[in-house]
């Protein structure tokens, strides 16, 4: 929203200084982004709106960030028109469909002449989060050895992402928890230790320990766990009780694959979107 609207009340809210022109505001028990104060507007996150029919001007923006371009090859029109998209805000040059099908093509010709590295690192902005993911494996020795195995990636549009969140549309990747481990902070640390590995041999339920100290826990239905980061409140994981201790989903906007938003050298991405296990928009 522009300057000259009055400046909306945050106290109760989670705060993160995540530059020094932003504070972003978040719920401090489900993590939900609310929105953000910034020197010249401030802006809300559209997720939490019940309807936005005819309120909103939708654009896409910094799409320069995702090096492949990210969700802008799939998201081009809404509600029969074509958005604006920028490289960065809203006052920076467009994002034409040339320069995002460059960004692609750069993107898939990195991930087809680089090996993929021995682990993905994931981490949210703060660095509170940190953990490595190990590569996917074949479900069946049938599969092609020659290929590098991907974990599915969805799109998620159920009702209950969308409020725990503050996002229309959430992405998640799906894991088994044997494959998650802690990793360091630091951004160049790419492949697991013997520490880290020690201590999840010690720790199976890693990273979805109660005690995790840099983790909130909040469940959004009965036998439906979220998680977050305390500091910076950005989504972390899923689980549902049914699969506990067997596979977890993840918040895949926190991976940084050198190829970009995408990860396609790590990541199946699923066509349509995904609206839960039961298939209900409210299910969790």
């Amino acid at each position: 929203m522009p300057s000259g609207v009055p400046r909306p009340d945050f106290s109760h809210l989670s705060a993160y200084v995540s530059s020094p022109q932003v504070t972003r505001y978040s719920c401090p028990k489900c993590g939900a982004y609310v929105g953000n104060i910034e020197p010249d507007e401030w802006e809300f996150a559209s997720g939490m709106l019940n309807s936005t029919e005819g309120l909103l001007d939708r654009v896409q923006m910094w799409i320069e960030d995702t090096k492949d371009g990210g969700a802008s090859i799939w998201l081009r029109k809404g509600h029969g028109t074509n958005p604006n998209r920028h490289l960065r805000d809203r006052k920076s040059s467009e994002a034409t469909d040339s320069i995002i099908i460059d960004l692609s093509q750069n993107s898939k010709q990195q991930v087809s002449s680089t090996p993929r590295p021995p682990s993905l690192k994931g981490s949210c902005h703060c660095g509170a989060v940190s953990f490595l993911l190990q590569p996917s494996t074949p479900p069946s020795s049938s599969e092609t050895t020659g290929t590098a195995h991907r974990y599915p990636a969805f799109l998620d549009a159920c009702t209950s992402c969308r409020l725990t969140s503050g996002f229309e549309i959430t992405s998640w990747i799906r894991a088994p928890q044997s494959h998650l481990f802690h990793a360091s902070p630091n951004p160049s640390d790419t492949s697991p230790s013997a520490s880290s590995k020690q201590d999840e041999n010690q720790n199976p339920d890693y990273p979805l320990n109660p005690t995790n100290p840099s983790l909130v826990h909040y469940s959004s239905s009965p036998g439906v766990h979220r998680y977050s980061c305390k500091t910076c409140t950005a989504s972390a994981f899923y689980v549902n009780d049914s699969k506990k201790g067997e596979s977890v989903d993840v918040a895949m906007g926190l991976l940084r694959a050198e190829s970009g938003a995408r990860a396609e050298e790590w990541l199946d991405w699923k066509r349509g979107p995904e609206f839960g296990d039961e298939g209900c928009l409210s299910r969790r």
